[in-house]
């Protein structure tokens, strides 16, 4: 093999390592690109359910300060634990 054919042939070896490489980058680029953009997908479902929930605890916070008075405490004792003010007069029917 002459000099020039040698030199010939680095440089096709050469060319062809760099054709693999830049497939290869590519190839890499696109399957990234492709985790990115489900990565971004799933980040805008995540955000909406974050909304969702910031949402739902607005509108459970009056709810929830209301069932923190004495008020509530009071009506839920009378209602659903049969329970009765201290000033309160029962009246009872005859059988």
């Amino acid at each position: 093999m002459t000099e020039r054919e040698q030199k010939i042939r680095i440089q096709t070896i050469i060319v062809i390592s760099c054709v693999i490489f830049a497939v290869l980058m590519l190839a890499a680029l696109a399957t990234n690109l492709i985790r990115l953009a489900a990565y971004k997908s799933r980040l805008k479902k995540l955000e909406a359910a974050i909304a969702e929930l910031d949402r739902a605890i607005t509108a459970n916070s009056s709810e929830i300060d209301y069932k923190k008075t004495d008020e509530y405490i009071d009506r839920y004792a009378r209602e659903y634990l049969d329970m009765q003010d201290e000033n309160d007069v029962t009246f009872k029917e005859e059988e």
